[in-house]
This record gives C-alpha cells, sequence and structure tokens, in this order.
C-alpha cells in the first residue's frame, strides 16, 4: 500500500512541476540577448527584454545607429503656423559611453548662442526609449528644449518639443531626413 501512495505522490509531483515549469531556466541572457537584455518567460515561450539603446528578437541591434549621422532640415515651424523650408543641418552623435544617450547639435535652427560676435548652434541632449528619443531640459545658452523625436516610417525623424528662452515658450516641430 505504501509502495502504491508513493508512486502517486512522485507521479504528482512529476506532473505539478511539468505543468510550472520556467521556458527559461537553464538559459542564459548573454547567449541568447547578446548581453544587451535579460530573460523574460511569456507563456511557455523565452524572450528578450531588451535593455534601453538595444532592439530586435536578440537584442543585438543598437537603435542609435539609425539616428547617428548629419541630417537636413526638411521644415521647423512653430506649431499652428506654416513650416519653413531650412537649408541647414542637424547633427546627431553618440554620447558615449551611455548607449542610448544622444548629443544633438542644431536641432532648430531660430536658436542660437552668441560668444563675442560669434553664433554658435544650440546644443541638447536626448535620450533614446522605446524607440524614440526624449529630449532632456538641458539649458544652453538660455534654450532649453523639452520634447520628443519619432522615427517615421520614411526613415526621418519628427521632433515635436517646447524651446523656452528670454522671449517665452515656443511650441516647435522639426523634421529630418538623411
Amino acid at each position: 500500500m505504501k509502495k502504491i501512495i508513493y508512486s502517486f505522490l512522485a507521479l504528482g509531483a512529476l506532473v505539478f512541476s511539468s505543468c510550472s515549469s520556467d521556458p527559461c531556466k537553464d538559459k542564459s541572457a548573454t547567449t541568447l540577448c547578446s548581453g544587451n537584455g535579460t530573460l523574460e518567460a511569456s507563456g511557455s515561450n523565452c524572450n528578450c527584454k531588451c535593455n534601453a539603446g538595444y532592439s530586435g528578437n536578440n537584442c543585438s541591434t543598437l537603435v542609435m545607429t539609425s539616428i547617428i549621422g548629419t541630417w537636413n532640415h526638411v521644415s521647423t515651424a512653430l506649431i499652428g503656423s506654416s513650416p519653413n523650408a531650412r537649408s541647414g543641418k542637424t547633427t546627431v552623435e553618440a554620447d558615449v559611453p551611455a548607449v542610448s544617450r544622444v548629443k544633438i547639435t542644431n536641432l532648430n535652427q531660430y536658436f542660437g548662442c552668441s560668444n563675442g560676435g560669434v553664433v554658435t548652434d544650440v546644443i541638447c541632449y536626448g535620450n533614446i526609449t522605446n524607440g524614440e528619443i526624449v529630449l532632456e531640459e538641458t539649458p544652453q545658452c538660455g534654450v532649453t528644449f523639452k520634447g520628443k523625436g519619432v522615427k517615421q516610417a520614411d526613415g526621418s525623424w519628427k521632433f515635436t518639443y517646447t524651446a523656452t528662452n528670454s522671449a517665452g515658450l515656443h511650441n516647435c516641430e522639426t523634421n529630418i531626413t538623411k
């Protein structure tokens, strides 16, 4: 009788453990997620949850590589007014060593720094979060940008933000393309 009871207990333990097994057990985030994410169980699947700045099934795509470079201004406008075609350039650089932080120079040509008669471009910083660039509120030359940039279907980027300076708060939009 004891053997039968022990057999049922062993069978029950086996069935219970097979129903609640972790699909990520014995798997490595370093291997499956290229060392750029963590493992996350989803039903019977084990998926990668990528760290900020990375994307893809195995977190091997560095998101910022698509934004780094020199971009042409398509238009810049105060929201509610007609956009002005601009011939300027915006540059985006990696803010090393941060994987998800970028340095943006000349996002809006209407704002510049004047130092002894020399006008230079305003620099702002952004953090890549969920495929968007969230602009930090970093004041420079009396201008502070706040908002975000979103990659468009055609590969261009659209930034919608406020620019605050001594003249007040300006709601702006800038479109850039390669």
